[in-house]
């Protein structure tokens, strides 16, 4: 019984470890890829009026060493409030996705001068989630006053 209950104990420390193992390799290689992955974002128009129904449109690309990475998984984030549409996509074959931002309200109690967004590609790990994540800013003009 006792060198029944020792060879269990064996077994299950063995698949821990390789399953650690497994899971290890996976994130290493991820992190070795991650600089040589870029998110190149252009947004249209440059600025926005900071009223809550403005749009800009984020034109996202995804490359590695030069390279589209197609089937990608990008989502975006407004920081700052306001509404990105959709939350999350996928890249195409040329390591493209576009997003529509709607900008967030700014009033007297709250000025918001930038919007800051945050970008990130969550497909640079096959195994273990490690993103890329950039952040850039949206320039916003102030509402007329009503």
């Amino acid at each position: 019984m006792h060198g029944t209950l020792t060879l269990i104990r064996v077994a299950a420390a063995a698949v821990c470890v390789v399953v650690l193992l497994f899971f290890g390799v996976g994130w290493a290689r991820a992190m070795r890829a991650l600089p040589s992955v870029h998110i190149a974002v252009l947004v249209q128009p440059r600025t926005a009026v900071a009223d809550g129904q403005h749009t800009v449109h984020l034109s996202i690309q995804v490359t590695q060493d030069g390279h589209p990475r197609g089937g990608d998984i990008v989502d975006a984030i407004g920081l700052d409030g306001g509404n990105m549409i959709p939350s999350e996509g996928g890249t195409d074959r040329r390591g493209r996705v576009t997003f529509a931002y709607i900008v967030p309200t700014s009033n007297a109690y709250q000025t918001i001068t930038v919007a800051h967004v945050e970008i990130r590609d969550i497909s640079i790990g096959a195994l273990v989630e490690v993103d890329k994540v950039i952040h850039i800013g949206i320039p916003l003009t102030q509402p007329a006053a009503s």
